[in-house]
């Protein structure tokens, strides 16, 4: 498990000092969904098909169709959740209302089916709360540095 958080929390580092503190509203737009789709889309090779809910403007689920993820291990898997939780952190702004985000990984390519979870989907959670705690010491350490 710590190897796993491991993967979701190196590339903060990187991605933190490129926003630099830059703070956005705390409510998702419908351009930021748009930035995430094709955000998403672009560092989660494979992709055929996407979509971006966000609920209450608490919660994420980002539902893709990726045949070739679908088959990887878990732990592969996690890595996919947490390079998309990423994302959506940087993208919605560390002043976000959102808490809680999960990938569900389909073979299903049709987003029609997609009012509801796929039946064959694979949820994996994002750990968007454990990425904002990490992120948060990484700004302070960030800033403290910048000065």
């Amino acid at each position: 498990m710590k190897k796993l958080i491991g993967y979701c929390m190196l590339p903060s580092v990187f991605l933190l000092a490129t926003i630099g503190g830059c703070k956005q509203a705390a409510e998702v737009n419908m351009e930021q969904i748009h930035h995430l789709q094709d955000t998403v889309a672009k560092v989660i090779p494979g992709v055929t098909a996407i979509d971006v809910k966000v609920t209450g403007q608490k919660e994420l689920k980002v539902i893709i169709a990726d045949p070739g993820l679908y088959g990887q291990t878990p732990e592969i898997q996690k890595q996919a959740a947490c390079k998309a939780g990423e994302h959506a952190m940087i993208i919605f702004g560390e002043e976000s209302a959102v808490k809680t985000g999960v990938l569900i990984v389909t073979k299903e390519s049709r987003q029609s089916a997609w009012d509801t979870d796929p039946a064959d989907g694979i949820k994996i959670d994002m750990s968007l709360d454990s990425l904002k705690a990490h992120d948060e010491v990484l700004m302070a350490l960030f800033m403290k540095l910048k000065n």
